[in-house]
């Protein structure tokens, strides 16, 4: 009866510690880096009521009898499992994928291993966990280094004292802004711009922490960078307080290929450029022009638009070029007026032939070069040759019986070699007309009871021979005459000049922006020099190798060290040492260092974290289990009394 009782308890101890690992468990679902733990039973020991007895040739075997006292505890398993990551955005939240611990170390100087990658850099530079634990691994540049347990701190190299400057492309040249001074009283914006409103050759400099705006009158000259230079720190030094800058005098130097130096005396323009130049933004070609001095209109009505090509005058020679002669001729050959405008001894060539019926634009051209033009506005060529009063020829027009209408189907109809087979029931002459008009020298029209023959060309003396299905017709009419060559004077009272200034032309040319206003030149590095510390660092990564490096105050990468793993033959071994820290136990192995990614050990996720590995429906269902194996424990006990209870009764 004792021993049953003995067992009931035994069972209620036993669930009871399982229940308190359930417990445990469940408390750290959300815990980074916890692995949960897993309680097994072993029964105890057993009292031998009989022993076995073997088989012998009277009697058979019989088996042994023993009543077992109970239970106990048999392990609290560390589950070792691996878990999901979750993402957290935080550079230095790290996760292993794989096998591996983190190295951390207490003040002490005690080793512990953790799952929970919830890393930081402390004010002194070091690299710590939220417990404020050393992180532990190979300190500085880790090339050619066995992994190792040292502490992980930044130490940076002194920064030298050094001026701010920057380098700057604009529309492909390259100039350079620089401070005077190591100070970072120069790390600011330069910017230009241009103010109508200033007085001539005023500069004024508009000074802040942050920037400093330069503004210029627009027709402010500037033969080279050293004038352009005094005049921006002359405006500087009056704008602050007749006092130099603390960055002392800024420097702009143009530091491209030497050729394409924007002042030198080839490249730049004719006395300097404007401030309107150096800070336009406008790289699109300054076209030239060519006008007559005279409102009056040359050869009926012709006029320079003020329209040139890109490369206008490429071939004048002098710096006023003029405009010296305008001619025009009608050719009998080519049944065109020829224009020629010679300006500083170019030739510039067009026509303006019969087609040209209505008032329209054309260009005269230099040679072949079709960027090298001068628009002209024209009247149409009627009005020309009416101006002109010469004689221009005329174009025969002929006169034939039309075709029977409807025209017969499969009938061929034949006009000035042209055959024209009409399509059954055409009812009207619309497309014979229009096919005459198209494949013959004439143009084809129905006038009262004829067919109106007008050749195209002036002077066709030659009338065209017309027959319908065989038949030839008479055709009758009147030959055109040749037109008369001669040369055009201008229209009487025109001139090219007013009598006392010669009409102009001026070339076109390439831009002579620089373009300062199209960005701020940000001049950077400046510094006074001196110790960097962890607040100077401006960016910290760290690879999936555990290797950490960082942008120091000049923008320099800067190697901090590596965080190294441990990994061990039987991890479940460890001993949990809370704060999801672990240590080395006798059967957990020594710890084995490596490198994430490298000899079993896994790589690092950066802004990530490991979840617990707590299974919550195992849990609630071994939670479910242990109640009940708790209850009937307690019921071997209640059971167990009411016997002993009946045994004392017998007495009565």
């Amino acid at each position: 009866m004792v021993r049953s009782m003995y067992s009931g308890v035994s069972g209620l101890r036993t669930h009871q510690t399982r229940m308190d690992t359930i417990g445990n468990n469940i408390a750290n679902v959300n815990t980074y880096g916890f692995k949960s733990g897993r309680t097994t039973f072993r029964d105890i020991y057993y009292q031998t009521m009989s022993s076995a007895s073997a088989p012998t040739a009277a009697a058979g075997g019989t088996n042994p009898s023993a009543v077992g006292y109970g239970t106990q505890v048999g392990s609290v398993d560390l589950m070792m499992d691996g878990s999901t990551f979750t993402m957290t955005g935080q550079t230095m939240d790290l996760a292993i994928d794989g096998d591996g611990f983190f190295q951390v170390q207490d003040a002490g100087g005690n080793i512990y291993y953790t799952r929970a990658g919830m890393l930081n850099f402390d004010a002194a530079g070091n690299l710590v966990d939220m417990q404020g634990n050393y992180v532990l691994g190979i300190n500085g540049d880790p090339t050619g280094r066995a992994p190792g347990s040292e502490r992980i701190s930044v130490v940076l190299p002194p920064v030298n004292p050094t001026p701010a400057s920057v380098v700057q492309q604009i529309n492909g040249l390259e100039f350079t802004i620089s401070a005077g001074k190591p100070t970072i009283d120069g790390n600011l914006n330069f910017n230009f711009t241009t103010n109508a409103n200033l007085s001539d050759n005023e500069v004024v400099a508009s000074i802040s922490t942050t920037g400093i705006v330069i503004s210029m009158h627009p027709d402010n000259v500037y033969s080279n960078l050293a004038t352009l230079n005094d005049a921006i720190n002359n405006a500087i030094t009056k704008a602050n307080d007749d006092k130099e800058h603390a960055a002392g005098r800024f420097e702009i130097s143009y530091t491209g290929p030497a050729a394409d130096d924007p002042f030198l005396a080839g490249n730049m323009p004719a006395g300097g450029y404007k401030a309107s130049d150096l800070v336009s933004v406008d790289y699109s070609v300054q076209l030239g022009s060519a006008k007559f001095t005279t409102s009056d209109r040359i050869f009926g009505g012709v006029y320079p638009t003020g329209k040139v090509g890109n490369t206008f005058g490429k071939d004048f020679v002098s710096d006023d070029p003029q405009i010296q002669n305008f001619t025009c001729e009608y050719n009998t050959t080519t049944q065109a007026f020829d224009f020629v405008l010679t300006i500083d001894g170019v030739d510039y060539k067009g026509s303006v032939d019969s087609s040209k019926s209505g008032s329209g634009k054309f260009f005269l051209q230099n040679g072949a070069d079709d960027s090298d033009v001068i628009e002209l506005a024209r009247p149409g060529f009627d009005v020309i040759y009416d101006a002109w009063g010469g004689s221009a020829g005329t174009k025969g027009k002929y006169s034939v019986n039309p075709p029977g209408f409807p025209m017969t189907a499969g009938t061929d109809y034949e006009v000035a070699g042209y055959t024209y087979t009409p399509a059954a029931n055409e009812s009207d002459y619309i497309n014979f007309l229009a096919a005459i008009s198209a494949n013959t020298a004439y143009d084809a029209a129905i006038v009262g009871a004829e067919l109106v023959l007008t050749a195209k060309a002036v002077g066709t003396t030659t009338a065209p021979a017309v027959e319908y299905d065989g038949t030839t017709q008479t055709v009758s009419g009147t030959d055109g005459t040749a037109p008369v060559a001669g040369s055009f004077a201008p229209v009487a009272g025109a001139d090219l000049g007013d009598g006392t200034t010669a009409p102009s032309a001026k070339a076109s040319a390439a831009s002579n922006a620089l373009g300062f206003s199209s960005t701020a030149f940000a001049l950077r590095g400046g510094t006074a020099g001196g110790a960097q510390t962890i607040a100077d660092m401006t960016a910290i990564y760290i690879a999936t190798n555990g290797i950490i490096t960082g942008l120091d105050s000049q923008g320099k990468t800067v190697t901090i060290g590596r965080i190294d793993l441990a990994t061990f033959a039987n991890p479940a071994g460890l001993n949990q040492a809370g704060s999801s820290n672990f240590t080395e136990s006798a059967n957990s192995g020594i710890p084995v260092l490596g490198q994430p990614g490298q000899g079993g050990a896994g790589q690092l996720v950066g802004g990530s974290l490991e979840l617990s590995n707590v299974d919550l429906s195992r849990e609630f269902s071994d939670m479910i289990t242990t109640q009940r194996g708790y209850q009937a424990n307690s019921r071997i006990i209640t059971v167990s009394d009411t016997m002993l209870e009946e045994l004392i009764n017998l007495k009565r």
